[in-house]
């Protein structure tokens, strides 16, 4: 279904958000937007190395256009 780079680890937690949009945390601070449309599915949309340590939280602010990180 959906595969990222080794130095991404492992996922811990994701967000559902928008429309048919994917927010994944990873436990090496990456953080990755993907797309799950049918027609998209598993399509990286971007990724960031959020912080230095593994993401311990997220929260989506839809109107605003901001995803929150805390590590």
């Amino acid at each position: 279904m959906f595969s990222f780079a080794s130095n991404f680890g492992k996922a811990l937690l994701f967000e559902w958000f928008g429309d048919n949009k994917l927010v994944i945390g990873f436990n090496s601070g990456m953080i990755s937007l993907v797309s799950t449309k049918s027609t998209e599915l598993g399509q990286e949309i971007f990724s960031v190395q959020a912080c230095n340590g593994p993401v311990e939280q997220l929260a989506v602010n839809v109107t605003m256009g901001k995803i929150a990180v805390a590590a």
